[in-house]
């Protein structure tokens, strides 16, 4: 079914009613200047904010790589050195409470020095009588 033939019908503005139109027209008529003009400035300077993000993410990745890469070997070397240090310390303390032991205290000496006297000459015997 094919309408080919039917012509719609055009407007046809009366001389009346074009003042009217006019009217309308020039109070529905916007000017989007200015704001055209702001949403453009509002986009640049989003641009630009995302642009700077961009450049401190840059950074940041940077100095990520910076520290997996050079900083962080270092560290655990050090760490290492470290732990070897505590290592000795530990041997050192367990050398010296197996020394303090073997040696016991002064007083423990000087209890036993009496029962060997017996076995000191006894130019010894007198000298340590007289001190």
């Amino acid at each position: 079914m094919e309408n080919s033939n039917v012509e719609t019908p055009k407007a046809n503005p009366t001389p009346e009613f074009e003042p009217l139109a006019s009217q309308i027209s020039e109070l529905v008529t916007v000017d989007s200047t200015a704001e055209e003009k702001k949403l453009n400035d509002e986009i640049d300077l989003m641009l630009h904010k995302i642009s700077e993000f961009m450049e401190i993410l840059e950074m940041i990745r940077s100095d990520t790589n910076m520290c997996v890469n050079s900083t962080l070997p270092l560290i655990t070397e050090k760490s290492r050195a470290l732990e070897q240090t505590f290592d000795r310390i530990d041997k050192l303390e367990h050398f010296l409470y197996s020394q303090e032991e073997d040696a016991g205290s002064p007083e423990q000496h000087r209890e036993k020095s009496p029962r060997h006297e017996s076995c000191l000459p006894k130019t010894c015997r007198r000298k340590r009588q007289q001190l």
